[in-house]
């Protein structure tokens, strides 16, 4: 028979009491107590460190992922690569909204910058890429920033530009599909970003036009569909370097001459939005004002790819644990109660179950179910 209780007063005033501790409102945390034995306390036990990792989301906002994976016999909190490339970080777009409906702003800048973008053509977000990323139906779909002076670069100025793209392109019918664009005109003045085409399968290129004079720094290392790739482009005054999946994959010379103009910058088409939009999905899209160093790239590397470090912990003797849910990975990131997933699963002792769930609004019960 399922039996279950709800809060006390007493631990409703030693929940509120926690909330207060670590600026947290309004944490939905149910702690339902029916008796006592060994898989009830393993369930308790790991619902409160679900809960710290959930806490640690919220209340440090340091750009870490914070979880717990679930394993048979038990469970491991980690801790993902810290955001250690913010400094003269112009414009990000973590593309991590829920829904988007083509309104003005509502593609987030999270700089600080305030560059928002405004969605057309059937782009999308979608559950795919690092939280959540943009899809891109090829056809005239495109996120438009808008014209911004501090997406535009001088005289002798550096910058990076850094996305992750997983593409899924015909390459014999798909010409000159763009991640990113910032040009336009007779002139073509502005720079940007095209994946793998039929002009140059199966490389992605960096494009710097200026006064009807290209200038194309091509990766030597293939970018294959349907698989998630980190493209960086870095000027450094006469030089430009692209790098694929951190890795340095070729350096060109070019003029520093201004590339500053007055076209929108757009991502999954061309500034002019008349051709060559994008099929796929484009996800943390960065722009620096500043030439990222390797390591600089390589540590935006390992944090979209979520490189984490684990600390593990057994379960109660003889406790074990079986999913009901798909997902053995309970994932919180950058200030967020929600999990990316719901997880569910039972823990077993003895004839006893105890039922654990984190629900898709970050609620974390537990009670026993037989």
């Amino acid at each position: 028979m399922l039996q279950k209780n709800g809060f006390t007063l007493i631990e409703i005033l030693v929940v509120i009491g926690l909330i207060s501790i670590v600026s947290v409102f309004a944490v939905p945390y149910s702690i339902r107590q029916i008796t006592d034995n060994r898989a009830y306390d393993a369930a308790a036990t790991v619902s409160s460190v679900i809960f710290q990792s959930q806490q640690n989301s919220y209340a440090k906002k340091d750009g870490s992922a914070y979880g717990v994976i679930i394993e048979p016999n038990s469970y491991q909190t980690f801790t993902g690569v810290e955001e250690t490339s913010a400094t003269n970080l112009m414009a990000y777009w973590k593309m991590n909204e829920f829904s988007w409906e083509g309104v003005p702003g509502e593609v987030l800048d999270s700089s600080g910058s305030d560059i928002s973008g405004t969605t057309h053509g059937g782009v999308i977000t979608t559950s795919d890429g690092f939280a959540r990323s943009a899809a891109f139906p090829q056809t005239d779909s495109y996120i438009n920033m808008g014209d911004n002076d501090i997406l535009d670069f001088g005289l002798n100025q550096n910058f990076t530009i850094s996305a992750w793209v997983k593409t899924n392109i015909n390459p014999v019918s798909d010409f000159y599909p763009w991640v990113i664009s910032k040009q336009g005109g007779a002139s073509r003045t502005g720079y940007g970003i095209m994946a793998n085409a039929a002009q140059f399968s199966p490389n992605w290129r960096a494009t710097l036009w200026v006064g009807n004079t290209e200038y194309v720094c091509a990766s030597n290392v293939d970018i294959t569909n349907n698989d998630w790739h980190h493209l960086v482009v870095v000027r450094e005054g006469s030089t430009l370097r692209v790098y694929t999946d951190s890795a340095l994959s070729n350096t060109c010379s070019l003029t520093s001459a201004s590339i500053e103009n007055s076209y929108d910058f757009t991502i999954g088409t061309y500034s002019d939005l008349s051709v060559n939009s994008l099929d796929g999905n484009i996800d943390e899209v960065r722009i620096y004002n500043t030439n990222l160093s390797t390591t600089d790239i390589d540590n935006l590397y390992n944090y979209n790819s979520r490189t984490i470090t684990t600390i593990e912990q057994t379960n109660l003797e003889n406790v074990e644990t079986t999913l009901v849910s798909t997902e053995n990975i309970i994932l919180f990131s950058e200030s967020g109660f929600r999990p990316f997933r719901p997880i569910s699963f039972n823990m077993n002792y003895s004839g006893s179950t105890v039922f654990v769930e984190v629900n898709s609004e970050g609620l974390i019960n537990y009670y026993i179910d037989n």
